[in-house]
């Protein structure tokens, strides 16, 4: 029983980490759709075009994630909601800082006005430097992460190899109540240890 709920343990933490890893992978796409979508608000405005008019350029450009937080706001906009409510109300349903940038030029812009084409090529230019960081960091944890899964993988090939060389000892020990706390206990600092090394590894910018 305490070798099963250790073995549990670990699998719940290495299904938590696959499940994080594949959730940063989608925050870094939708950035960059970001990104790429205020660049084309950039230059709409640049050219001379309003706002909802750049809104729908970029968000016939735009594909998905990102597309439909982008066809609420405009929908949104277009239904006469109060357009400080309708990008507000964006960062709530992305919860990234870019979002929350982006958002929040938008609401001043309608609060004070001004330039808002120079504003965004501003905020465009923050996002991709945070976008770039962000890989930066990540390229650094693979190693860290590559070690980790190494020293794991050692630590169950010795296990095997020891049964291979000598069964019946490893038997023996293992149905014994020290060997099963001992072999339980590896098994949760394993957890432990994924768990450490992964928050380690995690940026917050």
């Amino acid at each position: 029983v305490e070798i099963a709920v250790a073995a549990g343990v670990l699998v719940g933490v290495l299904s938590f980490l696959v499940e994080v890893q594949v959730a940063e992978g989608q925050a870094a796409k939708i950035e960059m759709q970001l990104a790429e979508a205020i660049d084309l608000l950039v230059g709409s405005l640049r050219a001379g075009a309003s706002l909802l008019s750049a809104f729908d350029s970029a968000l016939q450009e735009s594909s998905a994630p990102l597309r439909p937080y982008l066809q609420e706001v405009a929908g949104r906009i277009r239904l006469g909601d109060d357009p400080r409510a309708a990008v507000t109300d964006l960062p709530v349903y992305v919860p990234l800082e870019t979002f929350r940038l982006f958002a929040t030029s938008l609401a001043i812009h309608w609060e004070v006005g001004g330039s808002l084409a120079t504003t965004l090529a501003t905020v465009g230019r923050t996002v991709r430097d945070r976008i770039e960081l962000g890989r930066r960091v990540r390229a650094q944890g693979v190693e860290a992460n590559a070690s980790v899964a190494v020293v794991l993988g050692l630590a169950y090939l010795l296990a095997i190899l020891m049964w291979r060389t000598n069964p019946d000892r490893i038997e023996s020990f293992t149905n014994s109540g020290i060997g099963v706390v001992i072999v339980a206990m590896v098994i949760a600092l394993q957890a432990v240890g994924l768990l450490w090394i992964s928050r380690l590894n995690r940026s917050a910018f």
